[in-house]
C-alpha cells in the first residue's frame, strides 16, 4: 500500500512539470505584417522538471516546460530569443532572428544531447569539442511540425 502512495505521488509530481495547456495549433497572425516565433521543447525524461525561462529580447516571455511550447507574435524586424538565465545550471541560449512579415520560425530548445533527428533536420551543427547536452536550434517547419504537433501549451 504504501508503494503504491508512493508510486501515485511520484507520478503526480512529475506530470506537474509538464506542459498542461491545449494541444499545439498554429497560430493565426493577428497583424499580416507580424511574425510567429514558436519555441518548444519535446518531452523527455532528462530534466523533465526543469523549466527554463524563454525571453524576447530579453524581456521574460513564459517558462518553457516539459513537453511544451510557446508562441509568440512579433513585429517583423530582428529579434534575439534567449531560453534560460543561468538557472538550474544552464547557461542561456540565444539566437538571432530576422524575420519577414506572415514568416513562421521554430526554435526547438534541446536537452540530453542531440539526436539523430536532430542532426539530419538542422544539417551540419557546430557543436565543437564540448560535452554540451542542451542547444537552441532553428528546426525547418516541415521538420518541426512533425514533433511540436503532439506538444501542449506551456501555461
Amino acid at each position: 500500500m504504501i508503494k503504491r502512495i508512493i508510486v501515485l505521488l511520484a507520478i503526480a509530481f512529475l506530470t506537474s512539470c509538464a506542459a498542461s495547456g491545449p494541444k499545439f495549433q498554429e497560430r493565426t497572425l493577428t497583424n499580416s505584417t507580424n511574425a510567429i516565433i514558436y519555441v518548444y521543447r519535446p518531452s523527455k525524461t532528462v530534466n523533465c522538471c526543469v523549466a527554463p525561462k524563454v525571453y524576447l529580447d530579453q524581456v521574460a516571455t513564459a517558462d518553457l516546460k516539459n513537453g511544451g511550447y510557446i508562441a509568440v507574435e512579433v513585429p517583423a524586424g530582428k529579434h534575439e530569443v534567449t531560453v534560460g538565465d543561468g538557472s538550474y545550471g544552464f547557461t542561456p541560449e540565444k539566437l538571432m532572428l530576422s524575420l519577414s512579415s506572415g514568416e513562421s520560425v521554430y526554435l526547438k530548445w534541446v536537452i540530453g544531447g542531440l539526436t539523430q533527428f536532430d542532426i539530419m533536420a538542422v544539417g551540419n551543427i557546430a557543436v565543437g569539442t564540448s560535452a554540451r547536452e542542451y542547444f537552441l536550434l532553428q528546426f525547418p517547419k516541415e521538420k518541426a511540425i512533425i514533433e511540436i504537433s503532439e506538444l501542449k501549451l506551456s501555461q
